[in-house]
């Protein structure tokens, strides 16, 4: 039963696998605030901040008040600059909004409805200048 349920994990990450993303020199996750409740309904209390998880690998999916975070970001921050995490392997992202109450975890899932938690996969390449910049022009001195 346990390689069942793993297996359709699996399956239901394939397209998040495939559809990662190449992203350098810099790199800059984003999100959409949070502005409406479970329901549907506009938010009560605002967001205060945003928790995100950057992992090497789509499984565990993260659980917000359980699992530790890898970088907090107050409200109205929406973007975390991910070139601190290590290049050329790939990664998966998750962010989670909190007002007092934990949200779930966002998915980049595309499927109508769409699945939950799928992580946003992504691959940072660092790229150094392919060549020097050429020397300044007209030096010069004022009076």
């Amino acid at each position: 039963m346990i390689r069942v349920a793993a297996l359709l994990i699996l399956l239901l990450l394939i397209p998040a696998l495939a559809a990662a993303q190449t992203v350098g020199p810099t790199c800059t996750l984003l999100w959409d605030p949070s502005t409406k409740d479970v329901n549907g309904a506009p938010l009560l209390s605002p967001v205060t901040f945003y928790n995100l998880w950057i992992k090497d690998s789509p499984i565990p999916v993260p659980v917000p008040g359980v699992t530790a975070p890898t970088a907090t970001v107050p409200s109205p921050t929406t973007s975390w600059d991910c070139s601190k995490v290590s290049p050329n392997v790939p990664h998966f992202a998750w962010v989670s909004a909190w007002n007092g109450l934990d949200s779930g975890v966002s998915t980049a899932s595309t499927a109508v409805p769409p699945v939950p938690a799928v992580p946003l996969a992504f691959t940072f390449v660092p790229t150094l200048p392919t060549a020097a910049p050429g020397p300044p022009i007209n030096p010069r001195v004022t009076k």
